[in-house]
């Protein structure tokens, strides 16, 4: 869009500018220079330029002229927010072209309109003087010609004429006439007309009616009956076709008869002849491969043979009358359809390869030509679907009559037909002008001689002899010469034909020029052979540094690679002199074109580049530049000359002949000049390289003191070893300080003496891997201290090259601090991952606690109440017995389970720990037996501990037993107490643990002890090292939940064979020792028939407490939920003593109801009831000081204790 007008001019363009220094700078590529962008300046001084006036201010329409120095038109306006200017120009001659035009139309059109002023002046006054004459004139021709019309008319109609009188009688017979009846006039007149115009009829043999008699009988003009014979004076028989007309007077009577008829002897041969012919032609057409199609103006199919209805996938005879939308549905809306409406409108041929869809899915794709005829379009199509994109398989028919020639003679494809013995038969107009040569000398000449160069007969004679043999067309390449002598490169394809005895009858070949794919094939060649020759140049360019064996060897790849004829360089002095030269494919005549140059007298093409844009061509050397000593080499190619340009600086000239045919070609001149920028800039740099060279040892020298300072101050170690020996060069004093060695200890140690011997093939693999650019980074790499301590680093390895040989030099980072971390972290990350294994075990615990409790406080209940209910001595009571005891231990279980989720629901107490461990000393002796001796060392001064008694119970019962367990026969179990303080430095190593006063209990023993894999574990719930059936897993899962639910912790110290000691560490408290001991009474207590209201949701337990407390004299009020709980408290709100309640029900808590209630019964005393754990319990409040709680599941006794102590309080 920027480059042209968006209207079809030659010379519009569009130009984008901006103004740099004092020129103005073309920002786009013109349409009339190639490669101006960014390269293209125009001086300020050219102000009559567009360019120059639009950046010193000027806008609007204004004339000038342009780069090419051509007068334009242009439009100047500036870009916005921009230093750019767009110009839209044109050249005034096309501009104003139409103007000059339409003037001088104008002018002739007016004296025209003179000219015909005038001329029907003069017609208007001669009009009248001929009137006079032409009436004279008219009234004599008139008597003339009816003196002369009949005679003259009669004799000179081709047609037989007899004319008779009224009665029939013959009076006149033209020549015709006379000619088919066998009688001259003289002879006939007179004679009644059925003697001299004897008929019959040609079917019957029966005379005829006279005709001349019906005429004058009906007085109208009648006809000869169909198939009549006229039979001559001498008895020959003629077909003839004729009328006869009455000949009336001025007064409408009939004076006579005159009889016109034809011979149709000739007529009926035509027609039969033609008959024969068409059959002829559509046999032709119905045998032929090629599809044959002849469609009328109206789009109905006139004719379809059988190939072409083939082609459509459908019958012949679906096609006559039908239109080709009846045919092909759709076809209106194909780009083929376009074409035949074309070829109708214009009359002109088509030739197209057209694909088609069939119903299926198909395609088929055919050449079709499209021929206009009097009929409408016949189409003859062939099939190629299988040769589309390959060979162009054309099928002719060789029996070409009449109704082809013309179908031939105006395609545009050359097409000739030759018989075997050379002779050309049929040819086309394609043909004639291809050749050269007339028709009737192409029809005289012989294929081979006249039109076929020798050197081409046998390669010619060889393609005809296997299209002869194989039986398809044969396509091949040749040379025609040209009537005026010239050649014409041409491609064949011959078709044989051959007669039904197997011999060759003629040759048909359909001819294409391929001038111009031979010329684009050159084309393509010379390209291809310059851009390897533009890539070996640069490849020398890489590695020549010396620049006359850079030029030299330049000059032979240009022509070596056929890219160019010949080539030479030449360098200019300051002077203007030659300074170096060479050349390639010029030989000796290079000398003297050296002379010229060494005295400063440059080639013009030479000047031309160097004056102008870089590269200058000159075609027709020997006129253009005759003072040239190589102008004669040049005469069959052009001369293209490029500068050696780089940096400002002109170095010299390149000089090449190529073709004159790609000289001209804008890709052609852009690869030549990226040649001779190519080599400038070797130059260039070959001239640079010692200025290069002393700053490259300058710049070394600076950089090698940079490195050594590096080297010195750098806090990595380094090293430098030698690759081949592996001995050690150079140390840095970091390296010295990190493995403890000096820089001379160094010098005489290998890489192997750095590392552990069992790490060095690791190390090396590393370090080769490093070398071999697979690994950036060797991490964590053992290395040998001087002391022998073995420390850690990462090493980054590269090699160098250090006086001559291949050295490796290592870069090591001390890790020691990172490594310490990474262990602190991993051994961080497995005590997240053990508590956080311990809290999901936890919780798993807990969260089955409700729904089992449930169901064993109605296994546990009811159990009771049979035991009751049978005699003590039964068998049935023994049997409920153990049901009873399991149910208990299941119970047990939980609760240990709740212990190690620290969800129990507990009571804590503040006890002091010696007491209580004094009161627990007889009961665990007699759990590990006689044979352990049970050591008790109680510390003097100890703080109080707040937590549930029998928590304490189960720790003590738990370690001991693990220790009986762990002491095969006779052994000792110390138990001990104290206090410890502990402060921040210890909790910083130890995880878990916080800083304060804590009471000790610690419980050893010596028994086989364990292994650090088994202490990982005992705290997990079910881990056990017993047998099968000895133990639950669950003992110390218990310990650890239930201290750590107190805020406490526990450590365990043990070795195999050595013992184990657990050492628990429970906040310390202040306050008064809690009293004595609960005693608890085995009776079950009854009631005095207080009314309980009891509210559970789970329908067994409501059920079991019922009868639990009735058996207890109570009258039991039950409710399923809060809502009928209300209800009946509204009702007995006067007689209500007791709530029991479950905590967690479906309209609301335990709390809440007791709330409301008590509003209704002010008196009423509460008791709680959950399955559920303690922080369930705690969060809904129950568990706060003075309130009653019971844990299910309970027991008979349980219930009822719990009940009386809520009453009573």
């Amino acid at each position: 869009l920027v480059q042209f007008w968006p209207t079809p001019r030659k010379t519009a363009e569009t130009l984008l500018i901006r103004r740099e220094g004092d020129d103005v700078l073309f920002l786009n590529n013109l349409r009339h220079q190639p490669d101006t962008a960014l390269n293209l300046r125009i001086p300020l001084s050219r102000t009559k330029v567009p360019a120059v006036m639009a950046v010193l201010g000027k806008e609007g329409l204004i004339r000038g002229e342009d780069y090419r120095g051509v007068e334009v038109v242009s439009v100047i306006l500036p870009v916005p927010d921009s230093p750019w200017f767009m110009i839209a120009k044109i050249d005034e001659r096309e501009a104003f072209a139409e103007w000059h035009f339409r003037s001088l139309l104008m002018l002739a059109l007016l004296f025209g309109l003179a000219a015909c002023i005038v001329a029907a002046g003069l017609i208007l006054w001669q009009r009248d003087k001929k009137a006079q004459f032409r009436a004279l004139y008219l009234s004599e021709a008139a008597l003339r010609a009816n003196v002369e019309r009949h005679s003259v008319t009669l004799r000179a109609i081709g047609d037989a004429v007899i004319s008779t009188d009224c009665q029939g009688a013959v009076e006149f017979l033209n020549p015709p006439a006379e000619e088919l009846t066998g009688w001259k006039q003289e002879e006939a007149r007179g004679r009644p007309l059925g003697e001299v115009f004897r008929i019959i009829s040609e079917e019957t043999r029966v005379p005829s009616e006279d005709p001349v008699a019906k005429v004058l009988r009906e007085g109208i003009v009648v006809g000869l009956a169909n198939h009549t014979i006229l039979i001559s004076r001498e008895g020959t028989e003629r077909p003839i076709a004729g009328s006869g007309a009455p000949i009336r007077d001025e007064a409408d009577e009939i004076t006579g008869v005159v009889l016109v008829f034809r011979d149709q002897s000739a007529e009926r041969e035509a027609r039969e002849a033609l008959r024969r012919s068409e059959a002829r032609y559509r046999e032709t057409l119905d045998g032929m491969l090629e599809g044959c199609q002849i469609i009328s103006s109206d789009w109905r199919y006139v004719y379809v043979n059988d190939a072409a209805a083939s082609h459509g996938r459908k019958e012949r005879d679906e096609f006559p009358g039908r239109t080709m939308m009846d045919v092909y549905p759709g076809i209106e809306t194909t780009h083929l359809f376009g074409v035949l409406q074309q070829a109708i409108k214009d009359r002109h041929p088509r030739r197209l390869e057209n694909e088609f869809n069939y119903p299926g899915g198909d395609r088929g794709y055919f050449e079709l030509s499209i021929e206009p005829v009097p009929e409408g379009l016949f189409i003859l199509s062939i099939d190629i679907t299988e040769r589309r994109l390959a060979e162009q398989e054309l099928r002719r028919s060789t029996e070409r009559r009449r109704f082809l020639v013309d179908i031939v003679e105006n395609a545009q494809q050359p097409l000739a037909v030759a018989y075997s013995d050379g002779h050309i038969g049929v040819f086309n107009r394609a043909f004639c002008e291809l050749t050269g040569y007339d028709p009737e000398e192409l029809k005289e000449s012989d294929w081979n001689e006249t039109l076929t160069p020798p050197e081409w007969r046998q390669i010619e004679a060889e393609a005809l002899g296997e299209a002869a043999r194989g039986g398809k067309p044969v396509r091949y390449e040749k040379e025609y010469l040209r009537k005026d002598g010239t050649r014409v490169p041409i491609e064949l394809l011959v078709h044989a034909i051959k007669d039904e005895s197997g011999e060759i009858r003629y040759y048909y070949a359909f001819v294409t020029d391929i001038t111009r794919r031979r010329r684009k094939e050159e084309k393509i060649r010379h390209l291809t052979a310059v851009l390897h020759a533009l890539r070996k140049v640069n490849q020398l360019i890489t590695h020549e540094k010396d620049r006359d064996r850079l030029l030299q060897r330049a000059c032979e790849i240009l022509t070596e690679t056929r890219g160019y004829k010949s080539a030479w360089i030449g360098i200019r002095d300051p002077g203007g002199g030659l300074h170096a030269a060479a050349e390639s494919g010029i030989g000796e005549k290079f000398t003297s074109v050296r002379s010229e140059l060494e005295r400063g007298a440059w080639p013009e093409c030479c000047r031309n580049a160097l004056g102008g844009t870089g590269v200058a061509v000159v075609y027709e050397t020997a006129s253009n530049c005759p003072k040239c000593p190589l102008s004669s080499d040049y005469r069959d190619a052009a001369a293209m000359a490029g500068v050696l340009r780089h940096s400002d600086r002109d170095y010299g000239v390149l000089v090449a002949a190529l073709p004159v045919d790609v000289a001209g070609e804008g890709e052609e001149q852009s690869l030549f000049m990226e040649l001779v920028g190519d080599i400038a800039f070797a130059l260039f740099s070959i001239e640079s390289d010692r200025r290069e060279r002393e700053r490259a040892l300058a710049a070394l020298r600076d950089s090698e003191a940079r490195c050594r300072k590096l080297f010195e101050t750098s806090t990595d170690g380094i090293l430098i070893a030698d690759i081949e020996t592996g001995n050690l060069r150079y140390a840095n004093p970091a390296i010295c300080r990190f493995l403890g060695y000096s820089g001379a200890e160094f010098t005489t140690m290998s890489m192997a003496d750095l590392h552990p011997e069992t790490d060095l093939p690791r190390v090396m693999a590393d370090f080769e891997a490093q070398l071999k650019g697979v690994k950036t980074l060797a991490q964590e790499i053992p290395c040998r201290r001087k002391d022998g301590c073995i420390v850690f680093a990462d090493v980054n390895a590269a090699s160098i090259t250090l006086d001559g040989r291949a050295c490796l030099v290592g870069f090591f980072r001390d890790i020691s601090e990172r490594k310490q971390a990474e262990t602190e972290r991993e051994k961080l990350q497995d005590q997240l991952i053990q508590a956080q294994k311990m809290e999901a075990v936890g919780r798993l615990a807990g969260g089955v606690a409700h729904d089992y409790n449930n169901i064993l406080s109605v296994i546990i209940g009811y159990s009771e109440l049979a035991m009751d209910k049978v005699r003590a001595e039964g068998p049935l009571r023994e049997d409920l017995k153990e049901i009873y005891d399991a149910a208990n231990q299941s119970r047990d279980i939980t609760r240990q389970l709740l212990a190690f989720a620290r969800k129990e629901v507990v009571t804590p107490e503040t006890l002091d720990l010696n007491a209580t461990v004094e009161s627990m000393l007889k009961i665990l002796r007699k759990l590990i037996g006689e044979d352990i001796d049970l050591a008790w060392h109680p510390g003097k001064v100890l703080w109080q501990v707040l937590m549930d008694p029998s928590q304490l119970d189960q720790i003590l019962a738990n370690l001991c037993v693990n220790a009986r367990d762990a002491i095969a026969d006779v052994g000792r179990i110390t138990i001990e107490t104290g206090t410890v303080t502990i402060d921040g430095d210890y909790c910083s190593e130890h995880a878990g643990f916080i800083p304060g006063d804590f009471v000790l209990l610690a419980v050893s023993d010596d028994g086989c002890g364990m292994d650090r894999e088994t202490m990982e574990n005992i705290f997990e719930p079910f881990f056990t090292t017993k047998g099968v059936g000895k133990g639950t897993g669950l003992g110390l899962s218990t310990v650890y939940g239930i201290v750590k639910q107190n805020n406490g912790f526990i450590n365990v110290y043990s070795e195999p064979a050595r013992g184990t000691t657990f050492r628990i560490y429970l906040p310390g408290q202040s306050g008064d020792i809690s009293g004595k001991p609960k005693i608890i009474d085995e009776q079950v207590p009854n009631g005095n028939g207080e009314t309980v209201l009891v509210v559970e949701d789970e329908i067994s337990i409501l059920k079991l407490t019922e009868r639990i407390l009735t058996r207890c004299n109570y009258k039991v009020l039950l409710a399923k939920s809060p809502s009928e709980a209300f209800k009946l408290a509204e009702v007995h709100s006067r007689e209500l003593s007791l709530l029991i309640t479950d905590v967690v029900m479906p309209e609301m808590n335990g709390r809440e109801l007791a709330d409301q209630l008590k509003k209704l019964c002010p008196g009423i005393k509460c008791l709680f009831m959950s399955g559920y754990t303690a922080n369930i319990i705690v969060h809904r409040g129950v568990l706060d000081e003075g309130i009653q709680f019971i844990q299910k599941p309970f027991s008979t006794r349980g219930l009822a204790a719990k009940v009386r102590e809520a009453l009573d309080k």
